[in-house]
């Protein structure tokens, strides 16, 4: 199973098999999702005069373990105690308690270039799936790629892809994966990324995701008030 790792073209053939296995609706859905993301992100930076980058930050920063609607309530409660001048520490958060560290020095510090944010998520690794997430965020049309458990899986097919450890070099190859099957199917690579986690998602019993609809409604619930 290692040594597919070493070959991006034969990731990719297995990503272009459950591209085309996904539903249009899933499709839709897939192509849009980067796009949905960054409009939310926006909805909360001008909500609350945040600039849009840190809003970016925080949101990839609280997002390991934790699903999406819940991966926004926390970063609208984060920012909304920091600029209520409360002590974001005070935050419940679901992930990690080293990525909450990470989303209160971005909301926190005094530069809100890309650039820095983009640093302070990359911390000792020059790739991983925070940095791209948020870049992906920030700018959808970004050739950056999220890799995550489920982006491993898919590209591997295999669900032991959770027992090898992601190191950078594998990192860049599984996104060379996706940007090549992007390519062949005329799309972003995060497009695919998105279609295809989505489709896997599908077939995992505990983690059926919600309509497009539903999920709106269930994110505006949680930060338009």
């Amino acid at each position: 199973m290692k040594n597919i790792l070493e070959r991006p073209d034969l990731m990719a053939l297995r990503i272009e098999k459950l591209y085309h296995s996904a539903t249009m609706e899933t499709k839709a859905q897939g192509i849009n999702w980067y796009f949905t993301a960054n409009h939310i992100a926006l909805h909360i930076a001008n909500k609350f005069n945040v600039p849009m980058t840190k809003v970016c930050g925080v949101i990839a920063a609280l997002s390991p373990a934790t699903n999406w609607v819940q991966n926004i309530a926390d970063a609208h409660n984060l920012v909304l105690a920091y600029v209520n001048e409360i002590d974001p520490r005070e935050v419940v958060v679901t992930t990690y308690g080293m990525n909450k560290l990470k989303a209160i020095r971005i909301l926190t510090g005094n530069s809100a270039t890309d650039t820095t944010i983009g640093r302070i998520l990359l911390h000792k690794s020059k790739v991983n799936k925070t940095n791209s997430f948020y870049w992906n965020i920030l700018y959808p049309r970004d050739e950056q790629v999220t890799i995550d458990r489920h982006a491993f899986r898919i590209a591997l097919g295999d669900p032991r892809a959770d027992e090898i450890c992601m190191t950078e070099k594998r990192y860049r190859n599984l996104s060379e994966a996706y940007k090549i099957a992007g390519r062949k199917l005329g799309y972003n690579a995060n497009q695919i990324q998105a279609i295809t986690w989505l489709s896997f998602r599908q077939t995992l019993p505990s983690e059926v995701p919600a309509a497009v609809h539903k999920l709106d409604e269930e994110i505006r619930k949680q930060i338009i008030s």
